[in-house]
């Protein structure tokens, strides 16, 4: 049978808070550009710079990558 204990200081120490704050800050930006519209803002950009062609494009999705 499992035990199940309350969570101790030196607990938090254990924790890979990188990966924590990267996955809460890529939630909180997709809430944000959700809510504010910004996300169809990007849409329409990145769709006008994959039909240029432009070189742009493949700089922007390494970022997003």
């Amino acid at each position: 049978m499992l035990e199940s204990t309350v969570l101790q200081g030196r607990d938090v120490n254990d924790l890979y808070w990188n990966a924590i704050l990267i996955f809460g800050g890529g939630l909180t930006l997709g809430v944000i550009l959700t809510e504010s519209g910004g996300k169809i803002l990007l849409s329409i950009n990145l769709e006008i710079l994959v039909e240029s062609n432009s070189e742009d494009i493949q700089f922007i999705l390494v970022c997003l990558a």
